[in-house]
């Protein structure tokens, strides 16, 4: 590179912790909520990475939490699992 080349520095990605460069900001990741009758599961949803929600009253985690209940609790309604897309 000549004397005269200048680096455009903006354009160069840069991870401040050094690692996980492959990976999506928290903010652009998909977001679940969770709602319904979860108390029970509460240390499974901490242990899982899911944080509690106190304004929407709802557990929010970035990995899809459908295994972690029983199928006819979700079924039936008794929690729900909604899936955000960070696009929109």
């Amino acid at each position: 590179m000549s004397s005269s080349q200048k680096i455009d520095y903006s354009k160069i990605r840069r991870n401040p912790k050094g690692k996980d460069s492959d990976r999506l900001p928290l903010e652009m990741a998909t977001t679940y909520r969770i709602r319904g009758k979860t108390y029970d599961y509460r240390e499974d949803l901490k242990y899982a990475g899911a944080r509690w929600n106190p304004g929407e009253k709802c557990w929010q985690m970035t990995e899809d939490p459908t295994d972690m209940f029983p199928p006819e609790m979700i079924e039936s309604g008794e929690i729900t699992i909604e899936e955000e897309d960070p696009w929109k």
